[in-house]
């Protein structure tokens, strides 16, 4: 294939093999878990679907990176089927799991088909906490997956969900993750979608309790050495990210080559994982008649009004333009933690002004 004529080539998809889980959190941003959504009957791909589905995405964008996310990917039965099958392109495979089946043996025949990183929540420093948010009793199995995982040279990456309920327990949760030796933590503050827009007021932190916890994570990754991310959008307008040299904050990266791309369970692409956004159906469609389409420059090029003035509008484009839309019906309107707390944004655009 001419790669140069895609702008697309290489760059990291994610392919949601079901809508199954068996967690029930109440922070999830998955769109079928939208009252919209659950009206309507959707079919699953089947594993022959999916391998033809693997084989168009290898095909038309040269990807050397396939993230395999859900609901709960491992609940399926072809799970380990279609993970063989991605592994025989020479594509790597990432896994997102909410950790429920990380037996010793599934993380052997999982690192057997070419998985390193395991992607895993870890929303407390203790049994009760975590399974509490997570609504499952899966915080003996993540423990003893981490372990595990390590022990055969793999890389848990644990992602701590940061809302109002757990963020008191951060820095005890953050003292676990480093005494287990995960490769690194994603500290994400709750983003609002799917099950979790029935849940703003009772899950999303204020920002003065996340701006302590950034402190505390930059302090023991220079401490440590120990790596830890953002990587949804925190507006520089509500936290100085530059007091936090030692975190990577990440911005919305639709449209960039860090963006990924997302097939739903059934076939169909959106512009992100926590976007409601239908693009067109992988299985009919060229993914570059996907990109083209209008829906997709107005998803990259949207920044709310309120935004405009900021001088940092370029890098942040407002925040999360997915969890907008998915909350408020367009992506020009405001990322929920920024509409909870405008007079912080009014105030910083005040003296920068």
């Amino acid at each position: 294939m001419e790669e140069a004529k895609n702008p697309y080539c290489k760059l990291h998809y994610i392919i949601e093999l079901t809508e199954k889980c068996n967690n029930s959190c109440h922070y999830c941003y998955n769109v079928w878990k939208l009252d919209n959504h659950k009206k309507e009957e959707r079919k699953e791909l089947s594993t022959e679907e999916w391998k033809s589905a693997i084989d168009k995405l290898h095909r038309e964008t040269a990807c050397t990176c396939i993230t395999l996310s859900g609901g709960e990917p491992t609940l399926r039965q072809d799970f380990l089927e279609i993970l063989s099958y991605i592994h025989s392109k020479n594509i790597e495979p990432m896994l997102i799991t909410n950790g429920s089946n990380l037996t010793k043996e599934f993380i052997l025949a999982s690192m057997e088909r070419g998985v390193k990183v395991f992607e895993v929540p870890l929303l407390g420093p203790s049994r009760e906490i975590h399974n509490e948010i997570a609504g499952n009793d899966c915080w003996d199995k993540i423990i003893e997956g981490i372990v595990e995982i390590r022990a055969y040279g793999g890389r848990p990456v644990v992602v701590f969900v940061a809302t109002k309920k757990n963020l008191p327990f951060f820095e005890e949760t953050l003292k676990l993750a480093i005494a287990l030796e995960t490769e690194s933590m994603m500290l994400n503050r709750f983003n609002a979608g799917g099950e979790g827009f029935r849940y703003i007021d009772e899950l999303m932190p204020d920002v003065e309790d996340f701006e302590k916890a950034m402190d505390t994570a930059n302090r023991y990754s220079q401490q440590y050495r120990y790596m830890i991310s953002s990587s949804i959008p925190v507006q520089p307008c509500l936290i100085d990210l530059n007091k936090y040299p030692y975190i990577r904050a990440g911005f919305c990266a639709a449209g960039t080559d860090t963006g990924y791309f997302t097939i739903g369970p059934d076939g169909f692409m959106r512009p992100c994982n926590h976007s409601s956004r239908i693009l067109g159906n992988f299985l009919t469609e060229n993914f570059e008649d996907i990109v083209k389409k209008p829906a997709v420059e107005e998803f990259k090029t949207a920044i709310p009004d309120i935004c405009l003035p900021c001088p940092h509008v370029t890098l942040c484009q407002g925040g999360c333009k997915a969890a907008a839309e998915v909350c408020y019906g367009s992506v020009k309107e405001l990322d929920p933690f920024l509409k909870r707390n405008l007079k912080r944004q009014r105030e910083y655009l005040t003296v920068t002004s």
